[in-house]
């Protein structure tokens, strides 16, 4: 009911007027305009009812924002001709914003529904929002409570039967709805399609971001625009569904979907307010179109990597519904679950292609002949660790990520196996034997998890004969090596006790404890002088030689300890350093501690009254120094950056000649020197 409907506003009469103001005003306007005779005496009749009156009652105190005086009635008619004609919000005019609720909905809720078909579109969706929610407040039972007793009041005034009954009140306030849906009708009347999808999808979504709860005008609403929009909604869920089957049958390339994509995303912008409502309200399900679109794009994916090997086209479309499809929560999670297994299998894919791509070329130019080593070491060397580590990635990625379906769990550990041994013979063709025996004993563990007993015996025997050709090579390279060298010295010490110790091209002997040259990993050296109360006292000298399994421990006097470590030098430096500069390459942990790396020392130090210091220092911001006893690496101010003691730790003679040459050749990576 507009204002002007009001059997109050007819009459010009306030509820505080009595009967018979009531009956003198409809007499006075009947006698003034006889055609609209009848209109006067149905809002006598309505006015003069305890019960009738209740209907105009409710809609006059809820307009109280536009009585300016309970007397000035010619007031209220001009205020109501004024927001025809000027409909824009404005503080003045009490607009409420979104941010702000008026403490009594009563206040504002008549005027904004006569204001909502004179809205600027900008402000129509929180304009509706404001009425839902001063709608909702009206309603609830304390809201009542004051209106009952506004009512009574005016009663009193009035000299009319006092209200008693709330439920008769509140009935009459949820009948405001219809007044609030005339408005809705109108202003879609008024509004294009363009304007009412932007509006009520700004509704749905600001409701649910504010954290607010769709209420009966909201539902109304929504209701309206399902209405308007139901056949649109059908014909685009149609052309989807065609789309999606043209897709199967024609579309190979991501580009290609993108028609479908924007299609399903305006499908879903018509549909996302009804969405939303639905969700609301717990009834999802009902949703139908959008479920079908959904389930007919979901299907789609499922076919292309199924059916067309292309998972990355899968993903598109995947992610699209991920995108467009929160409010259908049953499908949601699905498609959720589908994601995890299509980003699990791309990985694979993704493994399994480069480490192909990697073994290929490597099949294609390694030679497989005795004459051709030196040839694929080259070759080998510069690619080895990469493909290692492919397969390594690749390998761990398998146990983190087990197919429930056994078959496909046993084809990923063959895989592994295989990839492994390929890359073992392909080092057996390089004299690489080391890199070979790890290869294949990374094989060997793979295969034994595919119980293929006939690839566990080829692994086995391609394991066998590696090390076959690695003791042999290592007999060879040992005694050519001590030959070169002039390895053999045996020394003597001691007074009464005599002790000994023996190397030659086998190794190095001492108390029935063998170690042979190739086996030795780290050696230290090195004398400390004595002194009593300042008075030198002698020398203690120190050699100590370790395998992976032995360790020899001498300490002998100082003629056996000049040449014993001539002899060490020239039998194991070489290869230590090898050692030390392979594991710098590839960032493993060194004898020297985690400060020590590849490019220079970062030093960290706690001081209890200055700041900490945290810095990395290059090599060429690195001065060689030695201590008592210690190889010492310092900054150029002379501040120790980190100290290692010749008789406590191993290999630092050979340490201190990498720096040295690495430093001379102004390299910044010690591994450059390989």
């Amino acid at each position: 009911m507009e204002i002007k409907e009001n059997p109050f506003y007819i009459l010009e009469v306030t509820p505080n007027d009595t009967i018979e103001t009531i009956n003198e005003k409809c007499e006075d306007k009947a006698f003034m305009d006889a055609t609209n005779e009848r209109l006067y005496a149905d809002a006598r009749q309505i006015l003069t009812s305890p019960t009738k009156r209740l209907f105009a009652e409710v809609r006059w105190f809820f307009n109280s924002e536009l009585t300016i005086e309970s007397n000035d009635r010619l007031g209220n008619i001009q205020l109501f001709d004024w927001l025809n004609v000027y409909p824009y919000i404005s503080n003045e005019n009490h607009f409420v914003g979104e941010e702000e609720l008026l403490d009594n909905p009563r206040e504002n809720l008549i005027a904004n529904i006569v204001r909502l078909p004179f809205v600027p579109k900008e402000f129509i969706a929180s304009y509706i929002i404001e009425i839902d929610r001063n709608y909702t407040e009206a309603c609830k039972s304390e809201q009542i409570y004051d209106l009952i007793d506004d009512i009574n009041i005016s009663r009193r005034k009035a000299k009319v039967s006092l209200c008693k009954d709330s439920n008769v009140v509140k009935v009459e306030v949820n009948n405001l709805i219809i007044d609030i849906e005339s408005a809705l009708n109108q202003l879609f009347v008024d509004e294009d399609d363009t304007s009412i999808l932007k509006f009520t999808n700004e509704v749905a979504a600001k409701t649910i971001e504010k954290g607010y709860e769709y209420g009966r005008v909201i539902e109304k609403l929504i209701d309206l625009y399902q209405g308007r929009f139901q056949e649109l909604l059908i014909s685009y869920k149609d052309k989807i569904l065609r789309e999606v089957e043209i897709c199967k049958e024609e579309y190979c390339e991501e580009d290609e979907l993108n028609e479908l994509c924007e299609m399903t995303r305006y499908f879903d912008y018509i549909a996302q307010p009804i969405q939303l409502l639905f969700k609301d309200r717990g009834q999802y399900k009902q949703q139908k179109e959008s479920i079908e679109v959904a389930t007919a794009i979901r299907n789609l994916a499922i076919y292309y990597h199924n059916e067309e090997e292309s998972t990355e086209l899968s993903i598109k479309l995947i992610n699209l519904e991920l995108e467009l499809f929160s409010e259908l929560p049953d499908l949601y999670n699905l498609i959720q679950k589908d994601k995890q297994i299509l980003g699990t299998l791309q990985e694979e894919r993704n493994f399994t292609y480069n480490i192909n791509e990697e073994l290929d070329e490597l099949e294609k130019r390694v030679i497989h002949d005795n004459k051709s080593t030196q040839r694929n070491k080259q070759l080998l060397q510069s690619r080895y660790y990469r493909i290692k580590n492919l397969i390594a990635n690749f390998s761990n990625f398998v146990k983190n990520n087990p197919s429930p379906d056994k078959e496909r769990s046993q084809y990923q550990v063959l895989m592994v196996a295989l990839y492994y041994r390929t890359l073992g013979v392909n080092c057996t063709w390089a004299d690489m034997w080391t890199e070979a025996t790890e290869c294949y004993t990374s094989s060997l563990y793979w295969a034994n998890q595919t119980n293929d007993q006939n690839l566990i015996n080829k692994v086995k025997n391609d394991l066998n004969s590696v090390q076959k050709s690695i003791l042999q090579g290592r007999q060879q390279a040992e005694r050519e090596a001590a030959e070169k060298r002039n390895l053999f010295y045996e020394g003597e010490w001691g007074l009464i006790f005599k002790e000994k110790v023996k190397i030659s091209q086998y190794g190095l002997e001492y108390k029935n404890i063998s170690i042979p040259i190739s086996e030795i990993r780290k050696v230290l050296w090195g004398a400390i002088k004595k002194t009593t109360n300042g008075i030198p006292t002698g020398t203690d000298y120190k050699i100590e030689v370790c395998s992976s399994s032995n360790k020899i421990t001498i300490y002998p006097n100082k003629s056996v300890y000049l040449t014993l470590t001539e002899k060490l030098w020239k039998a194991s430096a070489s290869q230590i350093i090898m050692n030390i500069l392979t594991e710098l390459k590839n960032g493993q942990t060194t004898l020297f501690g985690s400060g020590f790396q590849d490019r220079g020392i970062h030093y960290k130090e706690t001081k209890w009254f200055s700041k900490d210091i945290d810095r990395f220092y290059t090599w060429n911001e690195i001065v060689i120094s030695h201590g008592n006893g210690s190889l010492d690496f310092v900054d150029l101010k002379g501040n120790v950056l980190a100290s290692y003691s010749y008789f406590d730790v191993y290999n630092v003679h050979m340490l201190e000649a990498i720096v040295s040459l690495a430093k001379n050749q102004h390299l910044a990576k010690l591994s450059d020197l390989l």
